[in-house]
């Protein structure tokens, strides 16, 4: 946010924002999040989850869109991020809207067609010859990756170990 007070420069508050929405899913999972911000209130654990992923993917899409400058080189893709932002700002709502049940399965394929939607845009990109879309594709690939280590554990799918427990916490 600092870089952003003195450069004015959108991409850099859309980057931060995203990155304190997945600070918000991580402590989501770690349950630091309910320990903190809401322990009166378990009944909204839910909401709260969900909230912050579609927070997370609907400051990612402007960061992509930002990053990429895909108004300008691609605005295809640039009218696909924006009409997936819209989507995500849908799902904020739904997680207080709508049943769980509802909400669960259209942020699952929102999360999915999303992220799908960020590569692709990445790989327009290095297509398309930009150096922009190389870097983004390196650290969405990072940050991908650490996600589904860090699913693969939370879900039991990996067995825990103190490399895994030590990549977590730093």
């Amino acid at each position: 946010l600092l870089i952003f007070a003195n450069t004015r420069e959108r991409m850099y508050l859309s980057f931060s924002l995203s990155l304190a929405s997945l600070i918000l899913v991580v402590m989501h999972f770690d349950g630091l999040l309910f320990q903190y911000f809401y322990p009166a209130h378990p009944s909204v654990s839910f909401e709260v989850f969900v909230s912050s992923i579609a927070s997370l993917y609907f400051f990612a899409f402007w960061f992509a869109d930002d990053f990429l400058n895909a108004r300008r080189h691609n605005p295809d893709v640039h009218r696909a991020l924006r009409l997936f932002q819209g989507l995500a700002a849908a799902l904020l709502a739904s997680a207080w809207l709508l049943p769980n049940e509802l909400t669960l399965g259209y942020g699952i394929v929102l999360c999915a067609l999303g992220s799908l939607l960020c590569l692709m845009a990445g790989f327009v990109n290095v297509a398309q010859g930009r150096v922009s879309g190389r870097y983004y594709l390196l650290a969405i690939g990072a940050v991908t990756l650490g996600s589904l280590v860090y699913l693969a554990l939370y879900c039991g799918f990996l067995a825990s170990n103190p490399f895994y427990e030590a990549i977590l916490k730093y």
